[in-house]
């Protein structure tokens, strides 16, 4: 099991980068000093890129498969899914590229304070480009995530 417990402390590294993020997308919300949406962002950014490069990361491939062959796969035990999600989790990751996961981290975070202003102003119109922007990366996300039939099965 010790490529097993080798994936399970990776994958603890990467929901605590998106923990940090959580909290820092938390603080964002209720304390944070207005105008430092920017700073903010950033910050958001990188941690979620570190977090999607640590997932797709060869390493974790490799650990992945190796745990796949040390855990009793006809089993419906925590560890089989831990690595079935694990698996799931980097396949899905694996087809956005890092720069596009850091940009649509940062686009959704500067988003938050634009909108709050807007909407002081009673000022929709001032939301729209970014609402239009989060629109197309969410398209551009479905083209790099694949679909069938129509690109909200992405």
């Amino acid at each position: 099991m010790q490529s097993f417990n080798a994936l399970k402390e990776r994958t603890k590294d990467i929901l605590n980068l998106k923990y940090a993020t959580a909290l820092l997308e938390w603080d964002q919300q209720t304390y944070m000093p207005e105008g430092a949406a920017e700073a903010r962002a950033s910050q958001i950014a990188t941690l979620s890129k570190l977090a999607h490069e640590m997932l797709t990361a060869d390493e974790t491939w490799k650990l992945i498969e190796a745990a796949e062959r040390e855990v009793d796969t006809n089993s419906d035990s925590l560890e089989v899914a831990i690595v079935r999600i694990t698996k799931r989790d980097f396949e899905r990751s694996n087809k956005l590229p890092s720069q596009f996961v850091a940009e649509f981290a940062a686009t959704t975070a500067m988003a938050h304070e634009i909108w709050v202003k807007a909407r002081a102003n009673n000022d929709y119109a001032a939301f729209l480009p970014t609402l239009e922007k989060i629109f197309d990366l969410c398209r551009q996300q479905a083209e790099y995530l694949g679909y069938e039939d129509h690109i909200y099965d992405a």
